[in-house]
């Protein structure tokens, strides 16, 4: 039977009228339907204690308080626990569901506003499920319902956007209360007045703040510090790599059940692959040592420059993501300490050797098809056009090359070269993807509300 218990962060109590300027925020209620769901709800509670009380900008309500305030007015729905906590002028609401499915956990955590410009509608949502088909150590519960909590904290913080009667508006608009039908609203003031006119401020740097912060922590929680003979050792292991890739990737991605990213491999490379096969097959080194076609096409030279880069440098990409994709994968669910993750140095040492390897390194897949397409296809460009095609002269008994077309490649290698340094700036600012559980996919949000106009806004967000 699912159990609804009411929880809040600290020590402020609410038998006094709080001013919605003060933004004070409450965590409403914990749905569990397990028991192990219900000893996550403890623990979560600690960590939305322990994190909001280094926010001074957020007054927060004892929990025992606002139950018993709840438990006294015989209210236990969502929209009456809002419509409670707008009465007590607590400005956001926080509900907290937990699903037990077995081998995982679903978290759906919701946030709402009571105060313009939200008029009790939602704030944001973090809706996650973590894998726990695996054996894990004892503590993993706990590392994970922080982790949650501290992720729905970053986006709340985001997202939040409250009145602010400080009067230091800098350049924002100045606005001032009204009331439409029963609904509270704003519109534009004619200049400031003490108390009476306000602007929109935001928490992003806070977040941004705390976001910094738990990343830091969970690095050292869950990534083994880079060493120089492990780098070294990642540099030499490199052409490997590449040179294994074709048979290594489809077996590592189809062993850890990746059976989508197969088919993404599948198409991403064939056509790099086979321009591969017809450099070696249609060896121009030996073609020209055996003297035995009149002549070796600009193509076929390309292709077998290429199809050497492909083997050693250009397979990278794919054999890195194959592999430290479930390396992140476990260090982010706090299954174990991953090694050989998180190198910046082999990171960018991955991007100087093939377009993307070094995203794909950090787990930022879209990223890496972007750069591997992009750089591969520059690439074989240049080299296309700095080859030539070589005809036999029976009079030199030699093959005469023509003239590469230099203009064409000085363009296409200037475009890599800018592709390339796009690539390591955007590299450099990526961080490795360390972000516990998996998002709904399909997440719609209403938000209906008055404006400032007299009419009525209607926001639909669905989540990708």
């Amino acid at each position: 039977m699912i159990k609804y218990i009411f929880s809040s962060l600290v020590a402020v109590f609410i038998c006094f009228s709080i001013t919605a300027s003060e933004n004070t925020i409450v965590v409403a209620g914990f749905e569990y339907d397990s028991p192990r769901t219900s000893v996550i709800a403890a623990q979560m509670e600690i960590h939305f204690n322990s994190v909001m009380d280094n926010f001074t900008t957020l007054n927060y309500v004892n929990p025992a308080d606002f139950r018993n305030f709840a438990v006294k007015k015989n209210i236990s729905l969502k929209k009456d626990i809002i419509a409670l906590a707008d009465s007590l002028d607590i400005t956001s609401v926080i509900f907290v569901r937990l699903k037990d499915r077995i081998t995982e956990i679903e978290f759906i955590i919701e946030a709402y506003g009571t105060d313009i410009p939200y008029n009790n509608s939602r704030i944001c949502i973090l809706d996650k499920t973590i894998d726990t088909s695996r054996p894990f150590p004892d503590d993993r519960y706990n590392l994970m319902s922080e982790d949650i909590t501290i992720q729905f904290l970053i986006r709340f913080l985001d997202n939040y956007t409250f009145p602010d009667f400080s009067g230091n508006s800098g350049s924002n608009p100045i606005y001032e209360m009204k009331e439409i039908d029963g609904f509270k609203t704003y519109a534009p003031a004619g200049g400031f007045e003490k108390g009476k006119t306000f602007h929109f401020s935001d928490l992003k740097k806070e977040s941004v703040s705390l976001e910094n912060y738990f990343y830091s922590k969970k690095q050292e929680i869950t990534v083994q510090p880079a060493e120089l003979e492990t780098t070294l050792f990642l540099f030499t292991l490199t052409p490997v790599f590449s040179a294994v890739s074709l048979f290594a990737t489809p077996v590592n991605y189809y062993k850890n059940g990746k059976y989508s990213e197969t088919g993404l491999w599948a198409l991403s490379v064939a056509p790099y692959y086979y321009l591969m096969a017809q450099g070696f097959l249609n060896n121009p080194v030996q073609i020209k040592k055996d003297k035995s076609e009149p002549s070796v096409s600009r193509y076929g030279n390309a292709n077998y420059i290429f199809a050497w880069y492909q083997l050693l440098g250009g397979g990278t990409a794919f054999f890195i993501d194959s592999v430290a994709s479930e390396m992140l994968y476990d260090s982010s669910n706090y299954y174990n300490r991953v090694s050989y993750i998180d190198n910046s140095e082999y990171a960018i040492f991955l991007s100087l050797i093939c377009g993307g390897a070094g995203h794909f390194y950090k787990g930022s897949r879209k990223w890496g098809y972007f750069f591997y397409h992009t750089d591969t296809i520059l690439l074989y460009s240049t080299i296309y056009f700095l080859s030539s095609k070589e005809t036999f002269s029976p009079d030199k008994n030699r093959y005469v090359s023509e003239k590469p077309d230099y203009s064409t490649a000085a363009v296409t290698g200037t475009l890599l070269l800018a592709v390339k340094t796009f690539e390591i700036f955007n590299l450099m600012h990526t961080s490795s993807d360390l972000s516990l559980g998996r998002e709904s996919q399909n997440l719609i949000s209403f938000q209906f509300y008055p404006d400032y106009s007299g009419g009525f806004n209607l926001s639909l967000t669905r989540k990708f």
